[in-house]
């Protein structure tokens, strides 16, 4: 029997936590706007940590 095949080029990862799959991400990696937001999300959370830090440090200082 002959079939169709197709693909999407999708690839999955699974996100775990405390050793049991919490779900699963499917993306493409050919998706240039996927990649884009994907590393502006990453320099939010960066953002986010260095703004965290300096509060941080602000709450350690103000306890000495």
């Amino acid at each position: 029997m002959d079939s169709i095949k197709t693909s999407t080029g999708n690839k999955e990862v699974s996100v775990e936590r405390d050793g049991k799959i919490a779900g699963v991400i499917s993306f493409n990696p050919s998706d240039i706007i996927f990649a884009e937001k994907f590393y502006g999300l990453i320099g939010e959370f960066e953002n986010k940590f260095a703004e965290y830090e300096a509060r941080y440090d602000e709450l350690d200082t103000d306890k000495s």
